[in-house]
């Protein structure tokens, strides 16, 4: 019985000190609220096709490039 109740304090110990440590209502509801907007920004279409341009024409450009053979091929 004495085991148990030393299990018990021990407990309450460890467990009170870390819900003490942790902030109560008061912080919480300080806690700014993030700005929002109205505006909905429309994604930019011309960057992506740029790009996929840029690699379709890297691709085609070293295929494009003759392979050097020798006389042994």
């Amino acid at each position: 019985m004495n085991r148990i109740r030393n299990v018990v304090v021990l407990a309450a110990l460890v467990f009170g000190t870390a819900a003490t440590a942790q902030p109560g209502k008061k912080l919480a509801e300080e806690a700014p609220i993030p700005p929002t907007t109205n505006k909905l920004e429309e994604p930019n279409i011309i960057l992506p096709y740029l790009v996929a341009f840029m690699l379709i024409g890297a691709v085609v450009g070293a295929s494009a490039i003759p392979s050097k053979r020798g006389h042994q091929d």
